[in-house]
């Protein structure tokens, strides 16, 4: 039995786990130099050199092909997005339709029942407003005639509706207890409404992906810039074979290598 505490001497562990311990804790360290960085010029998709390359307004620097795969890839998302925002807004819409159609009808039904000497005055839900508590005092009393126009019906048939749908909510509510607990379930929250306030918040226009999120800046065919850089001329007095790779690229005015620690 062993007396260590450390992970890679217990029995409890398998081989995997003491291989990723040893690999955490190890004595060896990675130290960044300048050959961690990526060459000047390079990609920031694909990580090559850029090839026909082109820049954003803020200067990141890509490959052609890269920056427009991007481009249509992040313009099908947005397309996916604007539909999936319609659909939840016209399904919000119908449920809105729904609530008061069904609100109406309890008005109606409620009307016709008062009407017939069923039941008695239909209760007071909320508080009315002072100008409606004097329009009805005025009607009682006889004091003034009550004019009503089409603007004055359309109010009182809202609110009797309004009033109907809080009285089916009221019923409704006391059947069923939400989890108040859950985000989706909390009482007086409308989950069509929050996938709705959730679309209404996604991007709309292509952002650059060399941007950070706390900064982010747009990006579009229109304005990609092409770039073209100063490479080294190859050195023809060399008596050995040519070198196979890439020429470099070089400042135009110091004619030596540009790397990302470099100034010109």
């Amino acid at each position: 039995m062993s007396h260590s505490k450390r992970n890679t001497s217990r029995s409890v562990f398998t081989s995997y786990e003491r291989d990723l311990a040893k690999a955490a804790w190890a004595s060896s360290t990675a130290r960044l130099t300048r050959d961690s960085y990526l060459p000047f010029g390079s990609c920031y998709l694909c990580l090559e050199i850029a090839r026909d390359p082109v820049s954003c307004c803020r200067g990141d620097i890509f490959c052609r092909e890269c920056a427009i795969s991007n481009l249509l890839a992040q313009k099908k998302e947005i397309k996916r997005l604007m539909r999936a925002r319609e659909k939840a807004q016209q399904e919000l819409q119908d449920a809105v339709d729904r609530d008061d159609e069904e609100a109406q009808k309890r008005a109606v039904k409620d009307f016709e029942t008062i009407q017939a000497g069923l039941t008695l005055a239909p209760q007071r839900v909320g508080p009315e407003s002072p100008a409606e508590d004097e329009i009805h005092s005025s009607v009682r009393t006889g004091k003034r005639k009550a004019v009503f126009d089409e603007e004055e019906a359309e109010r009182i048939a809202k609110q009797d509706r309004a009033k109907a749908r809080k009285t089916i909510n009221q019923e409704t509510s006391k059947d069923k207890m939400p989890s108040f607990w859950t985000p989706s379930q909390t009482p007086g929250t409308n989950p069509l409404e929050t996938a709705v306030w959730q679309q209404r918040n996604n991007k709309v226009t292509p952002v650059c992906p060399a941007s950070t999120n706390d900064a982010q800046h747009p990006i579009s065919l229109k304005t990609l810039q092409q770039v073209k850089f100063s490479k080294e001329e190859p050195d023809t007095s060399a008596t050995t074979a040519p070198n196979p790779t890439e020429p470099k690229s070089i400042c135009p005015s110091w004619l030596l290598r540009m790397r990302p620690a470099l100034g010109c």
